[in-house]
């Protein structure tokens, strides 16, 4: 991930110069994700337009037929030359409800600023706040979970605090979240999907 995030290193120096709260998300060749803190949100179109960025239209806005609850900012996308910055400003997932969006709790998207990890003077998502954002876009983005995610909780599973996990896991999947940890526990992916839209013992 760093080598495709030094595509952008002037932003992150001028971030962090201008002291925005900021921390990547995801990134590979062609695109990379932020998250900034709200606060922000008025002075990143000034900031990216200085830096050269060219402003785009997300193909999850507004403008698409996507809605926005709980006062959530829209998405942003940037691009400059062949790369393209995508810019959320609260971890974001899908609503059960069709093409909506919402944040997720108060509680992850809190914790955020306290636990990004810095790397090489830029600002990365902690792990415990990836594999939440990960697992939730896959349950209801995606409705699939892909190798590499797999891989990515293998690999972080048994690391994590799993009373901070599950309190967490809790404002999103309620009665769901014994199960699901379960399963992630002993690997059952291919089942988590499935079983969290049959689930009923609510």
């Amino acid at each position: 991930m760093i080598d495709y995030v030094m595509q952008h290193r002037q932003l992150f120096a001028v971030l962090n110069k201008e002291k925005i709260e900021y921390c990547v998300i995801q990134a590979d060749v062609y695109k990379t994700t932020i998250l900034i803190k709200e606060a922000f949100y008025d002075r990143i179109p000034k900031l990216m337009k200085s830096l050269k960025y060219k402003s785009l239209l997300h193909p999850y806005s507004t403008w698409y037929g996507y809605n926005f609850s709980f006062q959530m900012k829209e998405f942003q996308l940037y691009a400059l030359q062949n790369s393209l910055v995508e810019v959320f400003y609260t971890l974001p997932c899908m609503s059960l409800t069709p093409k909506t969006w919402i944040p997720l709790d108060q509680i992850i998207s809190n914790s955020v600023w306290c636990s990004r990890i810095a790397q090489d003077t830029v600002f990365y998502l902690d792990t415990e706040n990836d594999f939440i954002l990960r697992l939730t876009q896959s349950v209801f983005f995606k409705k699939t979970l892909d190798e590499q995610t797999e891989a990515f909780f293998s690999a972080n599973m048994s690391k994590l605090n799993m009373e901070s996990l599950h309190a967490k896991l809790q404002t999103v999947f309620f009665k769901f979240t014994e199960p699901l940890l379960l399963q992630l526990q002993c690997g059952a992916y291919d089942q988590i999907i499935d079983d969290y839209y049959c689930f009923s013992a609510y």
